[in-house]
C-alpha cells in the first residue's frame, strides 16, 4: 500500500461539548499526514465508557477524558422519592440531595414509603401509617396517626372494625378479625353466706 492511499482511523467530536461522536476513516495526504475532516483528531481513546460516562476531548485538543454523563437520565430526590428536575450537563453529577436510582416498586396500598439510605446508596422500604386511619384492638376507637416511618404497634390495627352494628368491638389477632366484646359479667344475685342473718 502506497502512502497515498493509505487510510486510518480518526474520532470525531461535537464542536460545542467536545463529545466524542464516532470513529472516522480518514486518508493520507501524500506527505506523511491525514486528511483530517473540521472537529476531527487522531488521538484515540484509551478504553470504552461504561454507563453514567462519555467521552470528551480535554482542552487541549489531544487526549480524550472520561466525563461523568447523567443527561437524559431520571433523576429522584432522596428526600421524598419523587423525580427531581435534570438540567445536567455533560460532566456535571446529580446533586447530594438526588441519584439515577429509582425507588423500589410498593404495592399498591401497601403501608410503606421509599427511604433513601445513605450509608448504602440505596433505597429501602419502611413502614408508613401516616395517611392511613388506625384503630385501637381493645376498643375499636379510633387512634392517632403515627409518623412516617414508624412500625405498626402491636395494639393496633388498620383493619376498621364493622358499623353494621354499635359494638364495643374486640380485635382478636389469631383470626385477624373483629368479634363483638363480651357483655360484663352480671353480679350473682346469690347472698354470700351470711348476709341473710346480718
Amino acid at each position: 500500500m502506497t502512502q497515498e492511499t493509505a487510510i486510518t482511523t480518526a474520532h470525531s467530536f461535537d464542536p460545542v461539548t467536545r463529545e466524542y461522536v464516532l470513529p472516522v476513516k480518514v486518508y493520507s495526504d501524500g506527505n506523511g499526514g491525514w486528511l483530517l475532516p473540521d472537529n476531527t483528531v487522531l488521538a484515540k481513546p484509551k478504553r470504552a465508557t461504561v454507563e453514567l460516562e462519555a467521552l470528551r476531548l480535554n482542552a487541549t485538543g489531544k487526549a480524550w477524558e472520561i466525563v461523568p454523563d447523567y443527561r437524559r437520565r431520571m433523576l429522584w430526590d432522596k428526600a421524598t422519592a419523587a423525580v427531581a428536575a435534570n438540567d445536567l450537563q455533560l460532566g456535571q453529577v446529580p446533586a447530594a440531595g438526588a441519584t439515577h436510582l429509582p425507588p423500589l416498586p410498593i404495592p399498591t396500598g401497601a403501608p410503606q414509603r421509599n427511604a433513601w439510605n445513605a450509608r448504602n446508596g440505596s433505597w429501602g422500604l419502611v413502614p408508613d401509617y401516616s395517611a392511613i386511619q388506625l384503630y385501637e384492638k381493645a376498643s375499636g376507637q379510633h387512634a392517632a396517626p403515627l409518623e412516617a416511618g414508624t412500625a405498626l404497634p402491636p395494639h393496633l390495627t388498620d383493619i376498621a372494625p364493622p358499623r353494621d352494628q354499635p359494638g364495643p368491638w374486640v380485635f382478636v389477632d389469631a383470626d385477624g378479625m373483629w368479634i363483638l366484646a363480651p357483655a360484663p359479667a352480671e353480679p350473682d344475685p346469690t347472698p354470700i353466706h351470711g348476709e341473710a342473718d346480718a
